[in-house]
């Protein structure tokens, strides 16, 4: 039991001079560099509005058929260059952002496209390239720079 004893009392005195193998001990009080604030990105994708849409600015809306995935509660992934996921936000409901032109047509003042803010919250500004996923795998993903993120995104699919 002595053995024990003196093992732990060294281990215990290693541990206060900051003597620990692969890790780095910064003294209390100390100026280590911090990480930059964590970046929140926001911003909006667009598609055409579908059946059911009110038909004013500003009204609720849903997307048009083809487009389901684009919905409220839907994720918006953010991801690294090599296909990483970085940080999630979720789609708002949507809301109208054009009716069509009273041109005297049938469609005239009917929704035409249907807007879903976003935002993702905790993106690390380190990084150089952002990807940013929404809907199905089959829409692909788009690629800004950190300078670029730093605006809202306005990602329009389908017109």
């Amino acid at each position: 039991m002595r053995t024990l004893g003196t093992i732990f009392l060294a281990g215990a005195a290693l541990l206060a001079t900051g003597c620990v193998a692969d890790h780095k001990t910064v003294p209390l009080g100390s100026d280590y560099p911090s990480r930059p604030p964590a970046a929140t990105i926001q911003g909006h994708v667009t598609v055409p509005a579908g059946d059911g849409s009110q038909d004013f600015t500003g009204g609720d809306c849903v997307g048009d058929r083809g487009f389901e995935d684009i919905s409220e509660g839907a994720q918006v992934k953010l991801v690294s260059r090599e296909g990483y996921v970085l940080a999630v936000g979720r789609l708002n409901h949507g809301i109208v952002s054009e009716v069509f032109p009273d041109d005297g047509s049938v469609i005239a003042g009917m929704a035409n496209k249907c807007s879903f803010a976003f935002r993702i919250e905790g993106v690390s500004p380190e990084m150089g390239t952002y990807g940013i996923a929404v809907g199905n795998v089959f829409r692909g993903t788009n690629y800004f720079t950190s300078d670029q993120i730093k605006e809202p995104i306005d990602l329009s699919l389908a017109g």
